[in-house]
């Protein structure tokens, strides 16, 4: 059986406690297990690194896994976690959680820092990443020292991503296909443009409070699994759209006139059916928006649809040990094996080919059609029986 995984996009709104952007000093140094420019040979623990981007120096630190028994001669998979306004990567290791995850699970964790802009409402200096309101934010004439007069302002933030994945892509096993970004408050904004424009190179995004500014659908390089979350209570989401507190109900959201329009930009980039499932429990609601791709509720190659074997998959892509994920994957087999393809009744037609004996080298194959039964046949004139045949 052929079976297509669903590709969808989910909103879900968390209780006040959640809530949104909110800025934090910067932490005290990381202790870096080694250091250097990109290149520079990687080891468990913090790798404290720089790269040139478009000739002006920018840090990240990437996170791997101290424990022995996680192997690194296996590939791993790699998460990037894009701090919010004035944070830094340092401080993102520290308090985000994703080292800790690192750890238990057996990933790899990346912790960039933004370049630091002159904020307009505000006249501080903060780092921050350029997610697609930021020029409107930002002086687009004052630079950090040292930034090369030619290159791109805001900073190309997307092209930094590329090139901390082709760092550590090269100095650490790294599954390909299992490369994450997540993003907090303008981080998660950024998350978002990273799941348009850098799409082709990532599995899925997780974005905490931040949004899209217009439909950019024609950037989306394919589409992927995009999972957007914010705080009912988030103080900057509530002021843009004209509420003071979000409520935890899925059709009273979307009547939101401003937060139903930016639910509608979601839609309209990401290529997703304009209907929602919703799920909701103690303190949270989620939307559930799909492709409309086949695979998905609209069917499949069989249309056959089968809650257990749906939770099954579901279970094999959330898991990131590869021992655990492998055994997973045999439990579908088995399940597919005992309970779906019994259920699927295949025909085969029986042909049957007579052929003269002056007609040689006649293989039929049905499998390859009937084109192909007699691309290397050929007529021997030269047997009795050829004299013999019929007319």
């Amino acid at each position: 059986m052929r079976r297509r995984l669903a590709l969808l996009a989910g909103i879900a709104l968390i209780a006040a406690g959640t809530a949104g952007a909110g800025d934090a000093k910067r932490p005290p140094a990381v202790t870096c297990q080694s250091d250097g420019m990109a290149g520079t040979a990687y080891v468990r623990g913090a790798n404290c690194r720089q790269v040139l981007v478009d000739g002006y120096p920018r840090r990240y630190i990437v996170y791997v896994p101290t424990s022995p028994a996680i192997r690194l001669d296996r590939p791993l998979p790699v998460v990037f976690m894009f701090h919010g306004s004035s944070g830094s990567g340092e401080q993102f290791l520290k308090m985000s959680g994703w080292r800790e995850q690192a750890e238990r699970v057996g990933l790899i964790a990346i912790f960039p820092t933004g370049a630091v802009y002159r904020v307009l409402d505000s006249g501080r200096r903060n780092t921050k990443w350029n997610d697609y309101t930021l020029p409107r934010e930002v002086s687009l004439t004052e630079k950090p020292a040292g930034y090369p007069s030619a290159a791109p302002w805001p900073a190309n933030d997307v092209k930094f991503t590329s090139s901390m994945l082709d760092d550590v892509s090269a100095g650490v096993k790294v599954d390909a296909k299992r490369v994450y970004v997540s993003g907090f408050s303008n981080g998660g904004a950024f998350c978002m443009r990273l799941a348009v424009e850098l799409s082709n190179r990532i599995a899925a995004a997780g974005c905490v409070g931040g949004g899209l500014d217009a439909d950019r659908s024609k950037l989306v390089k394919r589409r992927i699994p995009v999972y957007a979350l914010t705080g009912n209570a988030d103080d900057k989401l509530a002021e843009n759209i004209g509420v003071a507190r979000l409520p935890l109900n899925a059709a009273e959201l979307v009547a939101i006139p401003r937060l139903g329009a930016r639910l509608a930009l979601f839609v309209a980039t990401f290529g997703l059916v304009n209907r929602y499932e919703e799920t909701a429990g103690e303190g949270f609601v989620r939307l559930l928006y799909r492709t409309p791709q086949p695979g998905n509720r609209s069917g499949n190659t069989f249309r056959y649809q089968d809650p257990q074997l749906d939770a099954m998959l579901e279970a094999q892509r959330r898991e990131f040990d590869e021992a655990r994920r492998q055994a997973l994957v045999r439990d579908i087999q088995h399940y597919l094996l005992e309970n779906v393809l019994a259920r699927l009744d295949y025909a085969t037609p029986i042909n049957l080919w007579v052929a003269w004996p002056y007609y040689r080298n006649f293989v039929p194959s049905p499998f390859w059609g009937e084109s192909f039964r007699l691309a290397e046949a050929w007529i021997d004139r030269d047997t009795p029986s050829y004299n013999d045949r019929p007319s």
